[in-house]
């Protein structure tokens, strides 16, 4: 086994390196200048807002993600500076997740071979658009059982380990149950081994993860339990997302290279290091792994980048293979060289990109500083949905109401409908296609679709078009123009 005592001064620098990366990666980077948070991470910093603001999450302010994710998202609003918080907690998450991988990678490898796999791990975040998603939190209870297993401490685990073991998983459970299985996989795993190898204390392994389990669990079912929306949490959370797919979306070919290259590189590594020794916890990972990375394919009927965060764990696993290579201090330095480069050509791409996507959005602003307060408001109709950062609240359930169709779901729409139609919400949000020529005749059914950018999950689901269509008929009796900012036209109910 290698040395993995490292000098305080390559752990430094070394985390500087990693941290300037993260600077360059998270959208809310006080690098660039994003007044409001757009896709999922705008909708979970939403509806923290509506908690924060007295409604009561799925009951009053609606979405299918897991309840603490929306207790996390809270934090940062807590911060004068809503983006500097967001900043600090992607900031800590990440660096915890890269600290395992480091300990993990520096069990067998060299400091060389741990910083060249972190920088590659870069790459991925930087296509993952990462950020603050329920994925995230996934890799980090993978990526701390993985070191857990990897460096054997499974077999003689201190009470903390098992207790942090079921907090995680209690985390997982509570953000995204979907993607569970691979962390319940290897807890049974690891019980195997335990009954296998009759090691003391096996009552240990029940008690203390149950209990770190119950940690988040209470939580979530005290506030529901408080506010008598236990049946909301049920419907909202386990029943909807069991209907929940996107049946209109097509395969994203990015990430299926992104796929293809993880599978190699697992099926690449299982093999050398089956040349080399034997390693049972090794195997076991990689085999997982990769029988559950292929559902994601099979089971899903679209396919987004950031799926497959939680499968970043996989690149820490050859920190259990040793081999032993001596790079001279040229090869060094012209490694810390393109390590330079590479942030500086991230800065500027990322600079650029992340500062166009906020002048986008940012017109936005302008809507909150002329109305101040609001009734209601929604933007049911768009992805994407950003948040109206000027408001308090947006005092509407489905204010943002993304990917959910008719087919699924007719009871939602029905309800939107029954509101269009009775006013109850004050404002509706468009995305026009081309602003300067807006009429209010583009919102009749045969020019509504040619003009007007809405959610692409909508798109070949024929029922929901018609759907729309049909509220757009009570749109057009019952709201009149208000104004218009950048790409968005405002209606104002009559």
């Amino acid at each position: 086994m290698l040395n993995t005592k490292d000098s305080w001064k390559s752990k430094i620098i070394f985390f500087f390196l990693i941290n300037i990366c993260f600077t360059l990666l998270f959208m809310s980077s006080p690098l660039y200048d994003f007044s409001v948070y757009i896709g999922d991470s705008g909708i979970y910093q939403s509806i923290a807002r509506e908690m924060l603001n007295g409604k009561i999450l799925y009951k009053e302010a609606f979405d299918h993600k897991g309840p603490f994710i929306f207790f996390i998202y809270i934090i940062p609003l807590l911060f004068k500076n809503v983006n500097m918080g967001t900043f600090i907690l992607d900031v800590i998450l990440y660096n915890s997740i890269f600290y395992l991988h480091y300990k993990t990678l520096r069990l067998k490898r060299s400091e060389l071979f741990t910083w060249l796999v972190l920088l590659i791990e870069m790459f991925f975040l930087y296509k993952f658009h990462v950020n603050l998603c329920p994925e995230s939190f996934v890799l980090l209870t993978l990526s701390y059982m993985n070191y857990w297993i990897l460096s054997k401490q499974y077999l003689n685990p201190t009470k903390l380990q098992l207790l942090i073991c079921g907090v995680l998983t209690g985390l997982v459970f509570w953000i995204k149950f979907s993607l569970g299985v691979p962390i319940a996989i290897i807890y049974f795993y690891v019980i195997y081994n335990i009954f296998k190898n009759k090691l003391p204390g096996k009552i240990n392994y029940f008690i203390y993860p149950l209990l770190g389990f119950m940690i988040p669990t209470a939580a979530v079912l005290g506030y529901f339990i408080y506010h008598g929306a236990v049946s909301d949490l049920i419907y909202s959370y386990f029943i909807v997302n069991t209907r929940y797919s996107n049946p209109s979306s097509d395969f994203n070919f990015d990430v299926l290279i992104y796929y293809l290259i993880g599978l190699v590189l697992m099926l690449v590594g299982m093999l050398i290091y089956n040349f080399i020794k034997k390693n049972k916890e090794y195997t076991f990972l990689c085999i997982t792994y990769l029988i559950l990375i292929i559902p994601v394919f099979i089971m899903t009927k679209s396919v987004f980048a950031y799926y497959f965060i939680p499968f970043l764990c996989i690149a820490a696993l050859p920190g259990s293979i040793e081999v032993r290579i001596d790079f001279n201090k040229y090869f060094k330095i012209a490694f810390l060289t393109f390590l330079s480069l590479l942030l500086i050509l991230e800065l500027i791409s990322m600079g650029i990109d992340i500062n166009n996507v906020s002048s986008s959005f940012k017109s936005l602003d302008k809507f909150g500083e002329d109305v101040g307060s609001v009734e209601s408001v929604s933007t049911f109709y768009f992805a994407g949905n950003p948040i109206l950062a000027n408001l308090d609240s947006t005092n509407y359930k489905y204010s943002i109401f993304t990917n959910l169709t008719i087919e699924q779901y007719p009871e939602m729409w029905q309800e939107i409908y029954d509101d269009v139609n009775n006013k109850e919400i004050e404002y509706i949000i468009f995305r026009h296609k081309d602003i300067e020529n807006f009429d209010m005749k583009d919102f009749n059914r045969e020019l509504f679709f040619d003009n007007f950018n809405i959610n692409l999950f909508f798109q070949n689901c024929e029922a929901t078009k018609q759907f729309i269509l049909d509220i757009n008929d009570e749109v057009i009796e019952n709201y009149d123009f208000f104004n218009s900012y950048g790409g968005y036209v405002v209606l104002k109910r009559k």
